[in-house]
């Protein structure tokens, strides 16, 4: 009879310190926004991502960005698809970094003008 209570008292404790575990993990998971400005190397319509090449302080890098449906992606003035970026389009992107979650795009605006 022993161990069922301290099986229960262990179970009870467990329950309530569930929640407080679950959110200390939300409340790590914060995302921070960033913007950059480069070509389009890569896309893949398929898994909604697109690799950046940009200018940064050591050279050039790339990065790999999610894009989820409801980015808002702009040619010029116009609101266009996922589908309608191609491959070498400078683009300014505005995007959440989420840490081990990825890159987020928010906007892609792709540059027009020659």
């Amino acid at each position: 009879m022993k161990k069922i209570s301290a099986i229960a008292a262990f179970l009870s404790a467990a329950f309530l310190f569930l929640p407080f575990v679950c959110a200390q993990q939300d409340q790590a998971q914060v995302c921070v926004m960033k913007s950059v400005a480069g070509k389009v190397l890569e896309l893949d319509w398929v898994t909604s991502t697109l690799v950046v090449k940009w200018l940064g302080a050591s050279g050039y890098d790339e990065m790999t960005l999610t894009v989820p449906e409801d980015a808002q992606i702009t040619k010029g003035t116009e609101k266009v698809n996922f589908g309608d970026v191609e491959l070498s389009d400078d683009v300014y992107i505005r995007y959440r970094d989420c840490g081990f979650a990825g890159l987020k795009v928010i906007s892609v605006n792709v540059n027009t003008n020659g």
